[in-house]
């Protein structure tokens, strides 16, 4: 469809009634059970990481940033992010009030100064988890890829691949939540210039990066905003019970009970990065890999790999 056939699409949907939870999260760190919790209430739709987000980032990427940058191209990409979440909140086969919208992970928080323009109603929170286990979590998960991310690179860098398969997108995005920050990006192309970074250090700068925006978001008052920090958050109802209170709904027991029971599932079962499977798969850290974590952290001003972090409005 055109571009502009899709904006005028858009411009046609009804006004939406419902309550939009929009979930911002480091990756590995409980989003997609959150999702699949929702899904299990009656009233509620959740949609994790639509591909539209991701079409959209990289089809802008190939012009160099220049979204950034560029005034036209800017008010192109806004009108199009805009487009884009209108149509997400159309209406449903499924009768429900709640919609909840969870992120890419891999450039997570680059959009929410467009969500605050174009959708003050939505609800905000953030999701990550202590740099160690999250990172490593995501290594285990997708590391030692090395001919996956070449494979990757090709497909969704070429004009024909992309579009025969525009689900692929390059395993070491991780860079790309730089790309809203020009002095980010000069160090980082400084810092592999230097010598090139391990999986595991390409990882500790998506995570690091997607901290350090919440953190800017939060202190630039952008919209109200909360954490949910995965080690305290994972079967506590009372964390639940405050997401309500951030949504301004009110909390059942039976939502609590159905919620409860979706959240002890697998909510990766069926997929290659299962409880299961994640688990037997063997990986080394190395030092040399720890101290290339650490020098993304400490660039971001993060504590330490294996120390302990609490970011600012975490739900205690």
């Amino acid at each position: 469809m055109p571009i502009k056939s899709f904006n005028r699409l858009a411009e046609c949907m009804p006004e939406n009634r419902k309550t939009v939870l929009w979930v911002y999260h480091t990756g590995r760190c409980g989003s997609t059970a959150l999702s699949q919790a929702f899904n299990a209430l009656p009233n509620a739709v959740a949609m994790s990481e639509p591909l539209c987000f991701i079409s959209l980032l990289q089809s802008f990427s190939d012009k160099e940033l220049s979204y950034i940058y560029n005034l036209e191209v800017k008010k192109q990409y806004r009108k199009l992010f805009q487009s884009i979440v209108r149509v997400l909140l159309k209406p449903s086969l499924k009768d429900a009030d709640i919609l909840v919208i969870k992120h890419p992970a891999f450039d997570s928080l680059s959009h929410i100064d467009l969500v605050a323009e174009f959708f003050p109603e939505f609800k905000i929170i953030f999701m990550y988890r202590d740099a160690k286990p999250q990172i490593s979590s995501l290594y285990r998960a997708i590391g030692n890829t090395d001919m996956a991310v070449a494979l990757t690179k090709v497909v969704s860098r070429n004009a024909v691949l992309s579009n025969l398969f525009p689900f692929i997108k390059p395993i070491d995005l991780e860079y790309d939540r730089c790309y809203i920050c020009e002095e980010h990006i000069e160090w980082l192309y400084a810092r592999e210039k230097k010598r090139p970074i391990c999986e595991l250090g390409i990882f500790s700068v998506g995570y690091s990066e997607t901290c350090y925006h919440y953190r800017q978001a939060v202190q630039n008052k952008l919209m109200p905003i909360m954490a949910f920090k995965y080690e305290l958050f994972r079967n506590n109802l009372q964390q639940l019970a405050a997401l309500f209170d951030h949504m301004e709904l009110r909390f059942t027991e039976e939502q609590s009970s159905l919620m409860h029971k979706a959240l002890e599932l697998d909510s990766q079962e069926h997929s290659d990065i299962s409880r299961a499977l994640v688990a037997k798969k063997q990986v080394t850290i190395t030092p040399s890999m720890i101290a290339e974590a650490n020098e993304s952290l400490e660039y971001f001003g993060l504590p330490k790999w294996g120390e302990s972090i609490t970011l600012p409005n975490t739900v205690n």
